[in-house]
């Protein structure tokens, strides 16, 4: 080799090769049948379409996972190319739409949010809706739910000359929904299909209603054949449905609060045996009433004798343990209390002793 090349240094040095960067791995054809099917299909990882297409017999050489990566780099066709650029495909088509709808679309988000103004509106529609009409539509469109909010855009949007897919589109309704609404409008009036008004009343609001569930309440639930003696929300449903006045339950439930009904706790009061019972009560109050501010109305009574020994109760304790006490115990001593209630006050004073004592009590 030394000889050949003339006694030359450069002579010993390897030969360039002619097929730099081009890969020797893979045909030329079966390369361009590879890079063609992951065009069509930009979000396909390389392995995985050159597995595809080894099994359908496209593409004969084998390939190792590194020589995939380094062509499909030269090439700019791995996975993260081919998205960018399809995106920026995406944003190119998006961009070209035609402007009129765009603007279509922009105006209708204006509307939405209260941007629009009354003499745009009117001069999109030319006259087709009176002032009135226009601020009942805008006022729905502010403050009104999302069902009426979208009826008055639709009315507005397609009086304007939008399109109904477009307006359809824009509320994410079907097409057939948004010609509903046209058709409603036309035939029931906007009061009516924008929901302000409600003629007819609700059941808990009608009195016969009212009246019947209240004469349910007033009977024994013996008298409609229920084995009860009070009255359940159940039970007043059924009677009301068998009477032939269906309600449901919540509409009962409105009708007893409405009319002031509440559940309250019971009352006790004191109750005695004694004949004169109310005269000698009424002739306390009157001695209550008529006390001077040196005088004072006492009465007394006594609890006892008692034995003093331990008794049982509440008491905190590790776990596992339980406080106990004797069922038989001897008596630690006896007490008697004397107590003594100032009625006008609402004052009590007590004391213990070992027995009974007028002196004592006296003092």
């Amino acid at each position: 080799m030394y000889e050949h090349g003339g006694r030359r240094i450069q002579s010993l040095f390897p030969r360039a090769r002619l097929d730099r960067g081009v890969p020797r791995s893979i045909g030329v054809e079966e390369k361009n049948a590879l890079l063609d099917y992951l065009t069509r299909n930009p979000a396909m990882f390389g392995c995985r379409a050159y597995s595809h297409l080894l099994e359908k017999g496209i593409v004969s050489s084998r390939l190792s996972g590194s020589s995939l990566s380094r062509i499909l780099r030269a090439e700019k066709m791995t996975r993260k190319d081919r998205m960018e650029r399809l995106k920026q495909r995406q944003l190119k088509e998006v961009v070209q739409l035609p402007r009129i709808e765009h603007e279509w679309g922009m105006w209708m988000l204006w509307l939405l949010q209260g941007k629009v103004d009354h003499r745009n509106i009117q001069e999109r529609l030319e006259g087709n809706l009176d002032e009135a009409e226009i601020d009942l539509l805008l006022s729905c469109i502010k403050e009104k739910p999302r069902m009426f909010r979208n009826r008055a855009m639709a009315i507005v949007a397609s009086l304007c000359g939008i399109p109904a897919a477009t307006v359809a589109n824009f509320l994410c309704m079907s097409r057939s929904g948004v010609e509903k609404i046209l058709e409603r409008a036309q035939m029931s009036g906007l009061p009516c299909l924008l929901g302000f008004k409600r003629v007819r009343k609700r059941k808990y609001e009608q009195q016969s209603y009212v009246d019947a569930v209240f004469r349910i309440l007033h009977a024994p639930p013996s008298d409609y054949g229920i084995n009860r003696t009070t009255w359940k929300l159940d039970d007043i449903h059924r009677v009301m449905c068998k009477t032939g006045m269906p309600i449901w339950k919540y509409g009962i439930t409105l009708i007893i609060k409405n009319a002031g009904y509440t559940f309250t706790k019971a009352k006790q009061v004191l109750t005695s045996h004694d004949p004169d019972y109310r005269e000698k009560l009424s002739a306390i109050t009157r001695i209550l009433a008529d006390l001077k501010p040196d005088e004072k109305f006492f009465s007394i009574d006594e609890f006892g004798p008692f034995s003093v020994k331990t008794q049982g109760g509440r008491a905190l304790m590790p776990k596992g343990r339980r406080r106990t006490f004797p069922q038989r115990q001897r008596s630690k001593g006896q007490l008697l209390v004397t107590a003594a209630l100032e009625l006008s006050t609402n004052q009590i004073t007590y004391f213990y002793s070992e027995k009974k004592n007028t002196q004592i009590r006296v003092r």
